[in-house]
């Protein structure tokens, strides 16, 4: 029902071609996701890709790989893009993805229902601006999850063990 994030991310969208990135959006939530990405496409004036496949996670990963930053609403693509090293900025629907974004030290640029295309360029542009340094950090809290991950298995393992 919101409408306003698509014009702003068409926005910055568009900025970015202009820098010399590709776009390409990626339906983290097949097929739902298709509609809008290409609501988004058609209403920037610079060309972007839109995915129209179903990927699965391995084609997901090789896809996000290469990306210098991803700006993500569905918590998976966050998610993903985090493991790969990608730097990420969200736009967030829903608790959760604020919580996700801060545990990794990402930005969040704003709430679906009022995202700003000043905010979010301007973040986009802070990211890009220091990427190494982002990934660097990045992988430092990935690298945090995964430790604590590993942690929260054996803890449940040995739980199993004693019961």
């Amino acid at each position: 029902q919101y409408q306003g994030y698509k014009k702003a991310l068409a926005k910055v969208g568009d900025r970015l071609v202009k820098e010399g990135y590709q776009l390409v959006f990626l339906p983290f939530h097949f097929p739902d996701d298709i509609a809008p990405s290409r609501e988004i496409v058609n209403l920037m004036e610079e060309p972007a890709t839109v995915i129209r496949d179903q990927l699965g996670v391995v084609e997901m990963l090789g896809c996000l790989s290469p990306m210098h930053l991803l700006i993500g609403m569905r918590l998976h693509s966050l998610i993903m893009a985090a493991v790969m090293g990608v730097p990420v900025i969200g736009i967030s629907y829903d608790p959760k993805v604020e919580a996700f974004l801060k545990s990794i030290g990402q930005p969040l640029a704003g709430r679906v229902e009022t995202l700003d295309a000043e905010v979010l360029a301007g973040e986009v542009r802070r990211v890009l601006a220091k990427r190494e340094e982002a990934v660097a950090d990045l992988n430092e809290a990935v690298a945090a999850l995964r430790v604590e991950a590993r942690d929260t298995g054996r803890l449940a393992l040995e739980l199993l063990k004693t019961n």
